[in-house]
């Protein structure tokens, strides 16, 4: 681990992409104070930001794949970081609005063949996000899984907000396409079977 320590950021991405843990240790060590002192500046509380330093951090190690197309991982790092926070927030925020209401009722739970549904349509769904071009899929990804807006998917992957916009329209096309086919083949399969 001593000898990464003196590798630029560029190689210690490439690494930890290619899933070296060793990296990703060098990496974790480097920024995990200053991620923790954001947290506790906006948590409040020791607990939730260790808690959302882990969150965070579990998600670069989980998304490493995609680390290769980012130019600027610090700033990717921060939004990623400024995202669970804020998701950290609103879960506190649901969490003291039940506690606080005495009239909430719990959910309903979700049948089995609706739970069967909805892994099935993630499940095609993650699939065609998989088919989609590298770059396409980098912008997708970021845009509804990291919540970010095309200004910072642009400063991330050092492109116009323009370009993402039309690579989010492209991919959002594409998938459009991919789910409408598979939707015309169980119509087709339903309509044989009876």
């Amino acid at each position: 681990m001593g000898e990464l320590r003196e590798r630029s950021q560029a190689e210690l991405i490439r690494l930890i992409a290619e899933g070296s843990e060793e990296a990703f240790a060098v990496v974790f060590h480097r920024y995990r104070n200053k991620i923790y002192t954001v947290a506790l500046h906006y948590l409040k509380a020791d607990p939730l930001a260790e808690e959302a330093v882990q969150d965070i951090f579990m998600r670069v190690w989980t998304y490493r794949d995609r680390l290769e197309g980012v130019v600027n991982f610090e700033a990717f790092l921060f939004i990623l970081a400024r995202n669970v926070l804020l998701n950290h927030l609103k879960k506190q925020a649901k969490e003291f609005s039940r506690e606080s209401s005495s009239t909430a009722e719990p959910f309903p739970e979700k049948s089995a063949d609706s739970r069967l549904v909805d892994a099935q349509n993630a499940y095609l769904l993650k699939r065609a996000i998989k088919n989609l071009p590298a770059q396409q899929r980098k912008v997708f990804e970021l845009a509804r899984e990291e919540d970010l807006s095309y200004k910072e998917i642009g400063e991330i992957l050092q492109i116009s907000p323009l370009t993402v916009k039309k690579h989010m329209a492209e991919a959002m096309k594409s998938l459009r396409n991919q789910l409408q086919d598979h939707l015309k083949v169980l119509f087709f399969l339903f309509l044989n079977f009876f």
